[in-house]
């Protein structure tokens, strides 16, 4: 294979570039590994930021069970 273009970012670049994905055809990944790398750092602030906001809002959001 001779290049292969990250559908986030555009670029063409070595398939080396990109992480293994079993499921694909070509067996890599649509995104480069530097937009990978980038996608995670954002992701994870954002997940904990919802769930520390939903915490504080509901301390328990789960339905209270009824005794028998």
């Amino acid at each position: 294979m001779k290049k292969k273009t990250c559908t986030r970012c555009g670029e063409a670049k070595e398939p080396a570039e990109f992480p293994g994905n079993k499921r694909t055809r070509d067996g890599l990944g649509s995104w480069c590994r530097a937009c990978v790398n980038e996608a995670r750092r954002v992701v994870p602030r954002y997940v904990y930021d919802a769930g520390l906001k939903r915490t504080v809002e509901n301390p328990d959001p789960r339905p209270k069970s009824k005794v028998r």
